[in-house]
């Protein structure tokens, strides 16, 4: 079986939330492009330790 992955790439934690929803309309594995980030210590605080929710069937994070 054939799975879209849509990268999304933003440089705020609001601009990436909003390309999150965008994503999950058309993804099925929404890829999260971390080192997009103006600030990466944002994603991290707002992943730590928290169950992130997000409309998308599978997120993957990367910070290349």
């Amino acid at each position: 079986m054939t799975r879209i992955c849509v990268p999304v790439c933003a440089r705020s934690i609001d601009q990436l939330r909003d390309a999150i929803e965008r994503a999950a309309e058309v993804a099925d594995i929404t890829e999260l492009r971390l080192d997009c980030l103006d600030d990466v210590e944002a994603a991290s605080r707002m992943l730590d330790g928290r169950k992130v929710v997000w409309t998308a069937a599978d997120l993957y994070a990367a910070l290349r």
